[in-house]
């Protein structure tokens, strides 16, 4: 759903060609923010292993918006960047 919605209206692709590539790209997309976000708490514990709950909470909201950007970047210029062409 996430890659259909970025697809029409963040990139305005409307077509139907390349919708199951993009649509694998965008789970490929998606597991690399997961990477990002559950590695970071997987750092954040080997690091500190006595780690609070208000260190894992600063920990996943960082994390988190390190990986919408880096989510938002690879749609932008992996997965849709012919849309720019246009």
């Amino acid at each position: 759903m996430n890659t259909a919605l970025n697809r029409r209206l963040t990139f305005k692709i409307t077509e139907r060609h390349r919708m199951k590539r993009d649509h694998l790209n965008g789970l490929i997309v998606i597991l690399v923010a997961l990477l990002i976000t559950g590695g970071s708490l997987g750092v954040l514990h080997w690091i500190n292993p006595d780690a609070t709950v208000a260190d894992e909470l600063w920990t996943t909201t960082l994390s988190g918006f390190a990986a919408t950007a880096v989510r938002f970047t690879l749609l932008r210029h992996w997965i849709f960047r012919r849309a720019r062409h246009r």
